[in-house]
């Protein structure tokens, strides 16, 4: 356990806060800080975002300390807030990275298409371009073909002049590729 996890506010503070002292929460502050840094930290996974959630958290704390009902220890009431806070900005964080990815998927799509159909932005017609790009020449013309020009296998087999399984076999390649190449960070 971590040196100060087993902390408390004394009762009088938790009294004072709940009838909205700030002081008080400045004294809780004090006492619970670090244990919440440490386990927003370890949920968020990056220092700068934990220290946010922190003050967002005793925000909170502060806003929600009327209702501490004294059924568990306060510091638990407040890891609990905690907790809540930081899963729901992590599913956020995923969220919003799922919609960009998608995205930038759909934008992939529509790189090649008609001139009046590509991308709103140009960055984001860049980041679809130089997506496809990355892709090797013989990955890149299957995927273009089936997913874009939305030709069968045997089409494509035939107009690239290969074996139908060889297609498939590039296809699952190229969107491998494509799936890791959309984790990676955009570049600024």
């Amino acid at each position: 356990m971590a040196p100060d996890a087993r902390r408390e506010p004394d009762a009088g503070t938790v009294a004072r806060l709940r009838s909205g002292d700030i002081a008080a929460l400045e004294a809780v502050f004090e006492v619970l800080s670090g244990a919440v840094i440490r386990l927003s930290r370890s949920l968020m996974g990056n220092s700068t975002d934990a220290e946010d959630a922190a003050q967002e958290i005793f925000l909170h704390v502060y806003e929600q300390a009327g209702k501490f009902d004294g059924q568990a220890r306060f510091s638990t009431w407040v890891y609990r807030l905690a907790v809540r806070y930081c899963l729901n900005k992590v599913r956020q964080r995923r969220r919003r990275a799922a919609a960009e990815k998608a995205a930038v998927a759909q934008r992939i799509r529509l790189v090649t298409a008609e001139p009046g159909k590509l991308p709103a932005t140009k960055d984001e017609s860049a980041r679809a371009a130089a997506l496809l790009e990355r892709l090797p020449p013989s990955y890149r013309a299957c995927l273009v073909l089936r997913e874009i020009e939305g030709r069968s296998y045997a089409e494509i087999a035939e107009l690239l002049d290969i074996p139908p399984g060889t297609v498939m076999s590039r296809l699952s390649r190229a969107r491998r590729l494509l799936a890791a190449m959309l984790d990676e960070p955009a570049e600024k």
